[in-house]
């Protein structure tokens, strides 16, 4: 009769694990960001009354477990109470294009080069607006845009 008993309360207890499990793993569906993973596993902690970081001092704090088996957790709850430095990766869209033109000049003769006239800064084409926009970022161009618009509002008003 105990050997039966005995059989009957290990399969009680494979049954809970396997319900634990199947627990978790539903939680895990619950919760599809590590954020609400963690909310969803705290609360779980908390329902049964149990803090692991509060087990963790415990077991470090208690000498008669060896220095080399408490290591890894003083190490462990060091990393929670000062934290390491992290890098952060940074991805950005770019998108431009950009035109290169090669000259050769190696046929130029100093003749050609003495007869150029240098162009003065009053003889130069108007540049149109918005005409080397290429080579700036998104935010820049939206800015200049909204920095126009005021400065049209107060023309207008004025």
């Amino acid at each position: 009769m105990d050997k039966a008993r005995a059989e009957k309360e290990k399969l009680e207890n494979l049954e809970d694990k396997v319900e634990k499990a199947k627990e978790i793993i539903e939680m895990a569906k619950q919760a599809p960001t590590p954020a609400q993973q963690r909310r969803l596993l705290f609360a779980k902690f908390e329902d049964h009354d149990f803090d692991p970081i509060e087990e963790m001092i415990k077991y470090a704090k208690n000498k008669k477990h060896s220095m080399k088996d408490r290591l890894p957790i003083i190490k462990q709850l060091s990393e929670l109470g000062y934290a390491k430095p992290k890098s952060i990766d940074v991805v950005a869209d770019v998108k431009s294009s950009q035109q290169i033109v090669v000259m050769d000049f190696s046929k130029t003769t100093q003749a050609q080069l003495k007869q150029a006239t240098p162009v003065l800064p009053d003889q130069l084409p108007e540049v149109p607006d918005g005409a080397y926009d290429e080579f700036l970022s998104p935010e820049e161009i939206d800015k200049r845009r909204k920095e126009a618009i005021l400065d049209a509002e107060e023309a207008g008003n004025e």
